[in-house]
């Protein structure tokens, strides 16, 4: 049994920005690059998603699958539209509107170039998204317990007493926030709620002021969504479905300084102290661990049945 190593591997739902930037680190895939990449892959899961007709939870699981896979693989035997499709794949049996492998690259093929449809092409590249599909599923260590921020921005608008014009606006900021690294540090009721006040802010300011204790999140965490959306639509405003409707990158950066002055004043409050322990664990995994030993998936609150054991 000495020959087989044993892993636990506890899932981690949201990491915080140290913790992902880490990461990147290590991958070396960040900033700009990483950037342009992802929205290449937003397009393409957007544009094949709407093909087959997926509901827009699909395709933002698809693309937080994407963020996932490349946080903590190593990039060097990825292709990043490959791995948007098997992302996507994955993304369609999770959310309960499954394609299959063959019907999703025919559409990726069609769209990418409709003369070149060979069947061998295709089988070739199903054997690859279905390779993929293990690596995702053990990246996410198995762990689907992902809400989407757009119900979320409906009930809460009501709530609210926003009008359509604002929702709808929110509703476009949530799929935005999918290119950014907020789904990953956040819950999506705060991503709702920050989509809610980025949207009041541009079409409707009599809204406010919004009470954020009201939808029971804690401000703080609402900024620090805001500040990734408007990160994101001042240096890519262009390349977003929000940049359909607005042009004016100043309006973006006028609002980003009102945010982080509350933000600077809400750290100071909440003192927070520098925690070494926040890293332990993380790493690029290494794709052969399940075939030269067991690997076990946890859920966090799982841990404690496994005291006693490594987990990382």
């Amino acid at each position: 049994m000495s020959g087989f190593p044993l892993m636990i591997k506890q899932s981690r739902p949201f990491l915080d920005q140290d913790q992902i930037d880490y990461l990147r680190a290590q991958s070396n895939v960040r900033g700009p690059v990483y950037s342009s990449m992802a929205q290449e892959a937003f397009q393409l899961i957007m544009a094949v998603g709407k093909a087959h007709r997926f509901p827009v939870r699909t395709m933002t699981m698809g693309m937080l699958l994407f963020h996932r896979t490349y946080l903590y693989n190593d990039p060097v035997n990825l292709q990043p539209m490959l791995v948007a499709m098997a992302c996507l794949f994955v993304a369609s049996k999770t959310e309960d509107t499954p394609r299959r492998a063959r019907e999703i690259i025919s559409t990726w093929f069609a769209l990418k170039n409709p003369q070149n449809t060979s069947t061998s092409s295709i089988e070739a590249y199903r054997v690859k998204i279905l390779g993929l599909e293990r690596q995702i599923l053990e990246t996410v260590g198995f762990d689907f317990r992902v809400r989407h921020p757009h119900k979320y921005v409906v009930k809460m608008g009501k709530l609210l007493g926003a009008s359509q014009e604002v929702c709808r606006l929110a509703w476009t900021i949530a799929t935005d926030a999918y290119l950014t690294d907020a789904p990953l540090k956040l819950p999506s009721h705060v991503i709702a709620f920050a989509s809610i006040i980025l949207a009041a802010k541009l079409r409707d300011p009599s809204l406010f002021p919004l009470d954020s204790k009201k939808m029971l999140i804690p401000r703080y965490h609402a900024d620090l969504a805001l500040l990734d959306l408007l990160d994101f639509y001042i240096h890519y405003l262009g390349s977003s479905l929000l940049g359909r409707e607005i042009n004016e990158v100043t309006t973006f950066m006028t609002i980003r300084i009102g945010i982080n002055k509350e933000l600077q004043t809400l750290r100071e409050k909440r003192n927070e102290q520098s925690d070494s322990t926040k890293f332990e664990g993380l790493m690029i995994r290494d794709p052969r661990l399940s075939d030269r030993g067991t690997v076990r998936y946890i859920l966090d609150w799982e841990r404690e049945h496994v005291e006693g054991e490594l987990v990382v």
